[in-house]
């Protein structure tokens, strides 16, 4: 190799959703190569002695992950709780799904009695609700290398004599 020689390298993944509430994947690979002989204007020329060969990788992935369904307090209860608790509880994220319903704890002992005029069994607000979100997990990889040759006379070199 006495001149320079550049390569390039793009490939460029993505999926489609259509809608769904799947993040896409997204996956772009790049990079490039140059390589060539060294030469330093008015100082060296290694022409046919010094070589040298640069590489980069670049890589950029984004995978989704399956909806995940977590609880978070309803707005109800963020509305009727203490003052002081409201901040915590509306740290949490936004319901976007369905109420969550509890049976009524049955018998006086329960920890948690049924509200007033509620027969026991029956359906009540836990507090909580649904909150649905799919996600992706962002990656990212650089890899770069540099490489030098010289050859120091016919017999000896790094890659030992040339046929």
């Amino acid at each position: 190799m006495k001149q320079f020689d550049p390569k390039l390298l793009v490939i460029r993944r993505q999926s489609r959703t259509d809608g769904a509430r799947v993040r896409p994947l997204r996956q772009n690979d790049f990079g490039g190569t140059l390589g060539g002989p060294v030469t330093l204007p008015k100082l060296y020329n290694g022409r046919d002695r010094t070589f040298f060969f640069f590489s980069y990788e670049g890589l950029r992935l984004t995978q989704p992950k399956a909806a995940t369904t977590q609880y978070v307090p309803n707005t109800t209860l963020r509305q009727t709780a203490a003052i002081p608790l409201q901040p915590i509880l509306n740290a949490f994220p936004l319901q976007n799904g369905k109420e969550e319903l509890v049976p009524c704890p049955q018998g006086p002992t329960s920890t948690y009695p049924c509200p007033t005029g509620v027969a026991f069994g029956s359906l009540v607000e836990s507090g909580l609700a649904d909150f649905i979100q799919s996600y992706s997990l962002p990656s990212r990889i650089d890899s770069t290398s540099l490489r030098g040759d010289h050859t120091f006379g016919p017999a000896a070199s790094p890659r030992g004599p040339r046929p």
